[in-house]
């Protein structure tokens, strides 16, 4: 990777001030970014303006930010994408401003730091983009400014040191005299700090070289009787009152004094604290001296900052060695030594402010002068702290208070938007190796705090806990500091409506902990498995979760580990780290993302030296390897390999992969890798239409490969997507065909993580290398209604293809209404996505129950491209679809298929059908196919079908939708007529209901339709027949993944009905359904051959056949097959408790059958003409006795034979049980001691289970288990 050029750095910290102007939400012009925090960051340093104590300067990672006491706030003046290291102020008036950095040389301002200009000409460079790394600035009193460098392996080496005579214009070695050797084996780079002394004299100290005086225009060594090893220098602290006196900290021989300028040195004696940490440790190795602090009111007032291996390797310059153990805290003597207080406070520097000083009396010591002001700087959350009036506590600790409003530079690894947050606001987690923080509106900069780990540990992912609204997860892993770093790693769930009552001093308490020393870099979840909690671990490949966090089952079948070193510890290790997990609409794995790093230190096998770790070792590398493996159930990982030289990139890549999104309505994956952005879609041009791999690298001077770090599709206007990376934010609004880099005015531009905000629908959250969180507009160049526009219709004819619309939220009952903005039909085919500012609940479209007045109506071959998002629509009137109208007439050149998501369609009346919405097509060739997800459709009626909504010929998707309390004749929530027919997904369908005596279809109604119905709960719904799913005729559905429970009919089928139809019913659920006649769970009637398999039929009511009932088809005996479920505690009042066979000729295979009662037949009931069951490989409760058939029916016969096991209890996890009148549902897995265990047979078994589990799994054979349930360790379903 090349480095920034150090010419764009005039740019970059231009825009800095850009972005530091927030423009108000809304505004059409709204182009740059606004940083949010939290507050925070790594701090090296800080300075006090010699002119006024009441402005401070703070520096470190990523620039400066400076304080006036009149703001009582930071502000950012300076941003790099690098360490600032050095700060000084002239001697003249105004005073200008010297800052040196880690790659971009040395920079001046003399406003104030207003403005700033390169002031680099003479210095070395290490490539064309880069400058020596400057560890030191400093200036003397006749104005000459002198830098100290880091040393660099260009070549000839550069001198050591180098001075400026012309404020800074050009500089010129200066390190005439400065003669050392570099020592062998250095354990830390050999840099020069300078300082200066009282009396104003110069001095350098240099890792390895010792202590260096400018005398005389030269150097000169004043190590005088120093140890070899104390040579190896950390700091070089002075007496404030007499040049003479002297501190020096080692790398590793604690602290030298010297009262003679160096001419002799006496090593002071360790504090007790410090002996008695090293003989418990077992360690003779003083730890590295960080820092040396000295009061300039009172010279025996010390400090000293010890570090040893414990400490994050973050602090700039020096690392603490492997064999510093132990010792690491801040050491604090009030007597020039004699007595030394330790606490482990962890600072970078102490500076103190000598415009005041203080005598208060200190416990147990007595008065002692010391500065009244002083401030510490360290990393994290607390990155600035400031100790008023010399408060000294009762354990002789000095006392600080955080001064950090508006330091946003803290290193955010995840930044997450809850969707479904409480009160209707933005509520957004931020995670970094701080902690966790929660913000509870976008526009403020006020955050929670709470610990992540009880340790110190990286938070790197969050998710939302779908089985309880109230609770986030999120994840912990590498890099993990501290002795209990490993252990904690893992995932973690915690409130979200309220912190823990117990605080962690200042910080909220971590969340429970549920998996258990595994770094996770993301944790995923799915609405449509809310028991499931996947993890995507560091170095363990996939986990599930199982037993709410008791078990966790790998999921690694065709992953391939990559063999690294990892270091700590150091070792050889095989990982499979895997950085994302994209899910299918069913909460199963689809795909994953893999790269090298673990976290953790890394290099190849075939590299010869282990360095040491870096500062930040989990950063994505150009060369970096990883893939994207592709998952099939009951098979496992394939990957998707990239091929060679695809868009001129080299052979040999196999990049890694830092995250995924999926498009699922389109099949197009996007990746976001290491040697950019990967697109696997269908390719279109090319029959048989494979999938292809794309890619987009940026062609950009600074960089050879811009690392993109993370991908997201918009959830509103799926076209758009976007790309964090190294280099910014990049964007596509054509599905990933072309790529632009924006310009936000990010202070800071590499990009971490990126979150879409629910609530602020136009806002981006991005995660940033060290500056904390920023929004940044999602939409440049959106129109606004009513600002830029008075009405939506006006808006939309203004508007072209690719355009968007934001409507503004309608104030308080004043909704949107009128002609101009009901109505709304004027989209003309164009694809524009309308979208409101805040979601239904702020901006309401209210058609006063007006006659023929809708919300909108799409007739002209609009696109999935057209979208309308976040509305209420409301109290609309029309003979059909009186909320939204799509239609695909036969006159159109391309079908109209619109995107409708995340509204409320409400309180609308058709007198004709889809009170709701009304979907048809008019023509064989151009099928309406819209997309409906997300939305709340409820209260709507019609006289006639489709209370919620209406689709004729249509191959409509409605997904992740609540359709609730409509009504109609037939179909209350919804009514299918015609193929082709409706995907129907995740969507909750209750209490809907028909009227009229022959009503059904209280939730679905499907006519001579094939709708795909999956994931789907039906519950409360009501009707004469068929209180939850009503299937009419040929073609037939396709159920799966349903629980259809509560619904009723007075008449039949309380659950459902299947009338002259074949539909496919898999891994349902249907109980606690009632029917006043007959069918409680499912009733079937005229019925072709029918199958119904890995189902569980459970607590259903009737007078006949409580669970199912089976009558005749119009010319024979209905043929239906029943394989592999578990009817259970169903009730009937006359006979067929389980099932009734009337006129049928039922062949039930691998089937349990249990505790159903009825006075006659309580697992069976065989009636009517020519009925008969075949009956075999099941577990019947009371055997064959349970059946009972008719002794008048002399055409009606069972075969029940010896594979069948009699009355031996299944032993389900928690049987269900009547209480009364009440049944309480059960858990019918299989216990581990079930006699159904590889019981069943092969022939007609279904591959999977009731869960998606392969059959068969052997535990004595390779046979599959009687029931909806297939025995394994850990269910799919998380049990």
């Amino acid at each position: 990777m090349r480095r920034l050029n150090v010419l764009s750095m005039v740019c970059i910290v231009a825009a800095t001030f850009l972005a530091l102007s927030l423009i108000p939400a809304g505004s059409s012009a709204q182009t740059q970014s606004g940083s949010i925090g939290p507050d925070g960051g790594d701090r090296f340093d800080l300075r006090i303006d010699p002119d006024n104590n009441q402005i401070l300067y703070v520096y470190g990672l990523q620039g400066i930010h400076k304080w006036t006491n009149s703001d009582q706030e930071w502000t950012r003046i300076f941003a790099t994408d690098c360490l600032v290291s050095s700060l000084v102020f002239t001697n003249d008036s105004p005073r200008a401003i010297f800052v040196g950095t880690e790659k971009h040389g040395i920079w001046k301002s003399i406003n104030g730091g207003q403005e700033w200009v390169c002031c680099s000409n003479g210095l070395p460079a290490v490539s064309e983009n880069e400058y020596v790394k400057i560890a030191s600035l400093e200036i003397r009193s006749d104005g000459v400014l002198y830098a100290g460098i880091t040393e660099t392996d260009i070549t000839p080496a550069p001198a050591w040191i180098y001075s400026s005579n012309n404020g800074g214009a050009t500089w010129q070695p200066a390190a005439d005299g400065l003669g050392f050797t570099v020592p062998q084996q250095p354990c830390q780079p050999v840099s020069v700090f300078l300082s200066k002394g009282e009396g104003n004299q110069l001095w350098a100290m240099v890792y390895g070289g010792g202590v260096f005086r400018l005398d005389q225009g030269g150097w000169a060594s004043h190590n005088g009787n120093l140890p070899q090893e104390a040579l190896r220098a950390t700091f070089l602290a002075h007496d404030p009152m007499d040049a003479d006196h002297l501190f020096l900290g080692t790398e590793s021989s604690w602290v030298y004094e010297s009262t003679n300028s160096g001419v002799s040195w006496t090593q002071i004696q360790p504090p007790q604290q410090l002996q008695n940490m090293l003989y418990l440790c077992g360690s003779s190795a003083f730890p590295l001296v960080y820092f040396i602090g000295v009061d300039p009111h009172n010279p025996g007032l010390i400090t000293i900052r010890a570090n040893d291996i414990s400490n994050s390797p973050e602090q700039p310059f020096f690392q603490p060695l492997v064999q510093q153990a132990c010792g690491a805290g801040l050491y604090t003597t009030f007597n020039g030594g004699a007595n030394w207080v330790w606490d482990f406070t962890p600072i970078f520097r102490q500076t103190f402010d000598s415009s005041e000083s203080t005598s208060d009396p200190i416990p147990g010591l007595g008065a002692i002068t010391r500065s009244k002001f002083s401030y510490i700087t360290s990393g994290g959350a607390s990155c600035v702290e400031k100790s008023i009036d010399g408060q000294i506590n009762d354990q002789l600790h000095l006392q600080f208070d955080p001064i950090i409003n508006g330091i946003h530079s803290l290193l955010v690894n995840a930044v997450y938007a809850l969707p479904n947050s409480p009160n209707d606001r933005t509520v957004i987690y931020a995670g970094a190796e701080a902690g966790i923080f929660r913000n509870e509106d976008g526009d403020s900069t006020e955050w929670e705090k709470q610990k992540a780990a009880a340790s110190g540990l990286y938070t790197w992912s969050f998710a939302q806990d779908f089985n309880n609204p109230t609770q986030v997860f999120y994840s912990t892993g590498n890099p993990a500091w501290g002795e209990n770093g490993s252990t904690n790693r893992g995932i973690y769930r915690t409130d979200v409506g309220s912190q823990p009552e117990q605080e962690c001093g200042n910080w909220c308490c971590p969340g429970e902990q549920i998996l258990l020393d595994k770094g996770v870099w993301r944790v995923v979840t799915s609405p449509a498995a809310p028991s499931k909690i996947y993890a995507a671990c560091q170095e363990d490949g996939i986990l599930v979760m199982c037993d709410d966090g008791e078990t966790w089952t790998p999921l690694n079948t065709g992953l391939s580990p990559i063999e690294i070193y990892t270091d700590p510890p150091l070792s050889l290790t095989d990982v499979i780290s895997i950085t994302d997990l994209v899910l299918e609409a069913n909460g199963e794995p689809l795909f994953a993302a893999q790269r090298t790093s673990c976290g953790k230190s890394w290099i190849w096998p075939d590299e010869t030296e282990i360095v040491p770790r870096p500062v930040k070792n989990w950063v994505p590398r150009a060369e970096e390897k990883g893939g994207v493996y592709k998952f099939t159930a009951g098979q496992g990982w394939d990957k998707l390999e990239i091929p060679s030289g695809i868009d001129n990139l080299p052979d040999e890549i196999d990049p890694a992969v830092m995250a995924l999104d999926y498009d699922s309505a389109n099949d197009i994956l996007y990746a976001a890798t290491v040697r950019g952005i990967f697109v696997y879609e269908v390719d279109e041009e090319n029959p048989p239409h494979p999938h292809i791999w794309k890619s987009f690298q940026p062609v950009d001077v600074n960089f050879d490969y811009v690392i993109f770090t993370d991908i997201l599709i918009d959830p509103f206007v799926s076209r758009i997507v976007f790309a964090g990376s190294i280099n910014g934010l990049y964007e596509s609004t054509d599905r990933g065909g072309t790529w632009t880099h924006r310009e936000d005015g990010l202070p800071i531009p590499e990009i971490i993580q990126i979150t879409s905000d629910p609530y602020w629908r136009e806002r981006l959250y991005v995660a940033t290398a060290g500056g904390s969180v920023h929004w940044v507009p999602k939409y440049h160049g959106a129109k606004y209604v009513p600002s830029d526009y008075t009405a939506i219709k006006e808006a939309i004819a203004a508007c072209g293809n690719g355009d968007i619309i934001i409507v503004h939220d309608s104030a308080e009952n004043e909704p949107y209404t009128g002609p101009f903005n009901t109505n709304i039909d004027n989209f003309g085919g164009k694809s524009i996505a309308l979208l409101s500012e805040h979601g239904p609940k702020k901006c309401v479209i209210d058609c006063q129950n007006t006659a023929n007045c809708r919300g909108f109506k799409f007739n002209n071959g609009e696109t999935q491209d057209t979208v309308v998002d976040g509305f209420t629509i409301t109290n609309g009137s029309y003979a059909t679809g009186a909320g939204i109208r799509i239609a695909s007439p036969a006159e159109i050149t391309s079908p109209t298929s619109p995107t409708i998501s995340n509204c409320v369609i409400t309180g609308n009346t058709a007198t004709n059908n889809g009170g709701g919405i009304y979907i048809l097509s008019s023509s064989s060739t151009q099928i309406a196919s819209p997309t409906i997800s997300t939305c709340v459709i409820t209260d709507n009626g019609t006289t006639n079908n489709g209370g919620g909504i209406y689709a004729q010929s249509t191959s409509s998707t409605i997904t992740n939708c609540v359709i609730t309390d409509n009504t109609a004749t037939l179909g209350g929530g919804i009514y299918c007529v015609n193929t082709p027919s409706p995907t129907i997904i995740n969507c909750a369908i209750s209490q809907n209901s028909t009227t009229g005596g022959s009503g059904a279809g209280g939730g679905i109604f499907s006519q001579v339709a094939s709708p795909a119905i999956s994931n789907c709960v039906v519950t409360g719904n009501e009707a004469t027949y068929a209180g939850g799913i009503y299937c009419c005729g040929t073609p037939a559905p396709n159920i799966s993944n349903c629980t259809v429970s509560d619904n009723s009919a007075s008449v039949a089928g309380g659950g459902g009905e299947v009338y002259a139809g074949s539909p496919t019913i898999t891994k349902c659920t249907f109980s606690r359904n009632y029917s006043g006649y007959v069918g409680g769970g499912l009733y079937y009637s005229y019925t072709p051959p029918s199958s119904l398999t890995n189902c569980d039929i459970s607590g259903n009511v009737a007078t006949y056949g409580g669970g199912l009932y089976y009558s005749y088809s119009n010319t024979a005996p209905a043929t239906p097959s029943l394989l592999n479920s578990t009817i259970v505690g169903n009730l009937a009042t006359g006979h067929g408790g389980g099932i009734t066979c009337f006129s049928s000729q039922i062949n039930e295979k691998n089937c349990i059958m249990w505790s159903n009662i009825a006075a006659y037949g309580p697992s069976m009931s065989i009636v009517g003409a020519q009925s008969s069951a075949a009956i075999s490989y099941s577990d019947f409760e009371y055997g064959s006795s349970s059946i009972f058939k008719d002794p008048a029916c002399t055409t009606c016969s069972y075969t029940y034979d010896s594979t069948n096991l009699s009355n031996v209890n299944p032993s389900f996890v928690q049987p269900g049980f009547w209480a009364g009148a009440t049944w309480t549902e059960g858990d019918y897995h299989l216990d581990v001691f079930s006699s159904c265990i590889d019981m069943g047979t092969l022939v007609g078994a279904p591959d999977d289970d009731v869960d998606g589990d392969p059959r068969p799994v052997a535990v004595w054979q390779l046979l599959p288990d009687i029931g909806s349930d297939e025995y394994v360790d850990c269910e799919s379903s998380g049990n």
